[in-house]
């Protein structure tokens, strides 16, 4: 058990319980700190007096006193989620600081006002809060906030219902008692399932040496074509060279070596420029020129370089002028 969770159940032990007129006294002193320092409220004040900082205080410290006696409720709301819920990472001490979370926001929306016991608003924000640090956090894959209510409400009809029949229910009756369809429910259960590593030990024979899963599923996919070899078996190159054909003698050179195209090794604009004689910036230029070239002539005939285009010499001329515009 963690040092803070340890602190944290000591301070339940600790706390005394409130009564009802105690509850009414602190929620009074939290509602006028709050209306001192909410921005929202009229009542609002940016440079706070004397006597609206002891205000302030009080409320803060009527803020602790009732989180710290109301941290029971928290402590049991998430053992009973500990209990029904399957959790895969969250813990214990997880599931209690969530629910501090949402005590304390409890304790700052309380109007004491309507006459109500505190117990019964606070366990409603205890309880969301650790429904949706369930939802969000506990999955590798997170789910819908509403595939994690239903089932939660199966995990605690189940047991009952073998419990009271000695068998398990049907989908149809875990549908009705969660109030969706059979094949809504079909779905969520396809999605429900956990996550698992590849690089996990293989549940296998003591004879595999503790093989990795990733070493004994096979690969349904599997080519034996690489990526790059797929690549190239689909790329027309005769396309791409036609293409090329629009640009003079440095283009072609500059972007060969620049995308490593035609089997051309891949160079920096400096080692470029000492091939072809200029300076580093001047392949830039050059560069930015053939794919201005390029794109002219894609926008007039496009190319689909798995099939080989008919050469369109008669666009030269034209593309010269867009690119000396």
């Amino acid at each position: 058990m963690s040092d803070d969770l340890s602190y944290l159940l000591d301070v339940c032990t600790l706390s005394p319980l409130l009564t009802a007129e105690q509850e009414i006294m602190y929620g009074k002193r939290i509602q006028a700190g709050i209306a001192l320092t909410d921005p929202t409220s009229e009542h609002y004040v940016a440079k706070p007096d004397a006597e609206e900082r002891r205000t302030i205080q009080s409320g803060l410290r009527a803020e602790k006193a009732m989180v710290n006696a109301n941290l029971r409720l928290v402590v049991s709301v998430a053992k009973k989620y500990v209990r029904t819920c399957r959790l895969q990472h969250l813990t214990f001490g997880d599931l209690v600081q969530e629910g501090v979370i949402g005590l304390t926001r409890g304790v700052q929306k309380f109007d004491a006002s309507r006459g109500y016991k505190f117990s019964t608003f606070g366990y409603w924000w205890i309880r969301q809060a650790i429904t949706r640090s369930i939802a969000v956090q506990d999955r590798t894959i997170r789910l819908p906030m509403g595939c994690g209510d239903v089932f939660g409400k199966l995990g605690r009809f189940v047991p009952e219902f073998v419990a009271d029949h000695g068998r398990q229910p049907t989908l149809r009756e875990q549908a009705e008692h969660v109030g969706c369809s059979v094949d809504a429910l079909r779905y969520y259960m396809a999605h429900i399932s956990g996550v698992g590593s590849l690089d996990a030990p293989a549940k296998a024979k003591a004879a595999d040496g503790g093989s990795a899963l990733l070493d004994l599923v096979a690969d349904t996919h599997f080519s034996s074509e690489t990526g790059l070899d797929k690549l190239e078996a689909d790329v027309d190159y005769s396309a791409l060279s036609v293409t090329m054909q629009q640009l003079d003698d440095k283009e072609r050179i500059v972007l060969e070596h620049r995308y490593g195209l035609a089997g051309a090794d891949f160079l920096t604009l400096a080692e470029v420029g000492k091939r072809i004689g200029v300076c580093r910036e001047r392949v830039r230029q050059l560069e930015q020129k053939a794919i201005r070239k390029l794109r002219g002539y894609m926008r007039h005939q496009p190319v689909n370089f798995r099939t080989m285009p008919i050469p369109v010499e008669t666009y030269t001329e034209q593309l010269e002028l867009e690119v000396a515009a």
